[in-house]
């Protein structure tokens, strides 16, 4: 039995577009709040994020680390 309210997308079929997922999207603001270098062949870039939002007593709350999403040339400007 399915929970109500919990859905995480419709399914939208067409003739002309084939079948695909609808998800729905959340933005975060977050905080920078450390990072790893990389190495070898990415030395001197940057290879993870740690990221954390701020609760109301003005603490940082970690989320976790972000890897994924930027090219080299991002990695170096970081």
């Amino acid at each position: 039995m399915g929970r109500t309210g919990c859905a995480e997308g419709i399914v939208a079929r067409s003739d002309v577009a084939g079948i695909f997922k609808v998800k729905p999207t959340r933005t975060l603001d977050v905080a920078v709040v450390g990072f790893t270098e990389g190495s070898d062949d990415r030395a001197g870039m940057v290879h993870d994020l740690l990221v954390a939002v701020m609760r109301p007593e003005a603490t940082f709350h970690i989320l976790g680390r972000v890897g994924g999403g930027s090219s080299d040339d991002e990695r170096r400007d970081f």
